[in-house]
């Protein structure tokens, strides 16, 4: 069974080496939507990039 991440291992993580990763949501329909997003980190604040009203942001 998998081990939840701490926030400081989940920071440290994501602040390994930036790379794209994969955010997956669930629309309305039940269909899974995933792409590959940019991000940063601020403290344990994690930001993702995108337009008013895109898919992502609707599902989420």
């Amino acid at each position: 069974m998998p081990v939840p991440l701490t926030k400081e291992e989940a920071c440290a993580f994501l602040d390994s080496k930036p790379r794209p990763i994969i955010l997956t949501t669930i629309g309305r329909n039940g269909f899974s939507h995933s792409v590959p997003i940019g991000y940063f980190c601020v403290c344990e604040d994690v930001y993702v990039g995108g337009r008013a009203g895109i898919q992502r942001f609707r599902n989420a």
